[in-house]
């Protein structure tokens, strides 16, 4: 039933957003160093710390699902959907959590020295990658938000948003199917 009320509101959207696969937007001969580095940064370096053996410990299905979401998120760099990307920024988290508790078994099931090393390592990398939330911290200092909601004369309506941007994907086709019969009509002030 979610995916059938989402597919009919994707389908009611004719916003020319942009999308399509990477080789449409930037030269793949510069954009591979990028993704190279990327993919590095994401879980290369991680899953190139993790030792074999512990590795193997998840047995066949969690293999499979570690290849999964290294798979999906290989596919979700390489495609674009949304002015900002939100596809790849929404639709990686689920795989970047299964990593994470790859990587974490990993660290407890650590048993030998070597292992604990190579753990202290794991542990080291995951502290470095979580000052890239800082910058979220800074961007919250910066731009408080408010106890209170705003004055109703400071919110922009729908009609007020710039035409480039968020308004091309908010707006659908107001005689699709989905606005219709299924949304709450637009409230205009």
């Amino acid at each position: 039933m979610l995916a059938l009320v989402s597919w009919l509101f994707f389908r009611s959207n004719n916003a020319e957003y942009p999308h399509g696969w990477l080789r449409q937007f930037h030269s793949m001969t510069t954009a591979w160093i990028v993704l190279f580095l990327f993919f590095l940064i994401e879980f290369g370096v991680y899953l190139a710390v993790c030792p074999p053996r512990l590795a193997a410990a998840g047995g066949r299905p969690g293999r499979l699902w570690l290849w999964t979401a290294i798979g999906t998120l290989v596919v979700l760099a390489l495609y674009r959907l949304g002015v900002y990307n939100d596809l790849a920024a929404k639709a990686a988290l689920p795989s970047l959590l299964l990593i994470q508790v790859y990587i974490a078994a990993t660290i407890r099931n650590a048993s030998t020295d070597t292992e604990k090393q190579w753990a202290r390592i794991l542990v080291f990398l995951l502290l470095i990658g979580a000052c890239s939330a800082l910058n979220e911290v800074s961007r919250a200092r910066e731009h408080p938000l408010r106890a209170s909601p705003p004055a109703y004369e400071e919110v922009r309506i729908v009609t007020e948003l710039p035409q480039q941007g968020v308004a091309l994907q908010l707006f659908g086709d107001p005689e699709a199917f989905f606005w219709k019969h299924m949304a709450k009509p637009v409230a205009y002030r």
